[in-house]
């Protein structure tokens, strides 16, 4: 069994910002030459959320726009925004 391992960074601009990662993903796996196995993705992060969701525009709308985002985004504070990052 082999292992293949690579690290990517992201930053978005907070809040509720979508990043769509599948093209970087795949390509990963493309340049590995990975036939069959168990992919992970993952983040050290407790503020990050990974999802597997078809990713299209209403998407976006939808979660910017969704009553719970309007109403407790006022309530945040990002306190762990002052954590050191490794």
């Amino acid at each position: 069994m082999s292992v293949f391992d690579k690290t990517l960074t992201y930053k978005t601009q907070g809040n509720t910002d979508i990043i769509d990662i599948t093209p970087d993903v795949i390509q990963i796996v493309e340049e590995a030459g990975i036939q069959d196995g168990i992919l992970l993705v993952y983040s050290p992060r407790s503020t990050v959320s990974i999802t597997t969701i078809e990713y299209e525009p209403g998407l976006i709308e939808d979660v910017n726009y969704h009553p719970m985002n309007r109403v407790a985004s006022c309530f945040i504070i990002e306190s762990n925004d002052s954590i050191p990052q490794a």
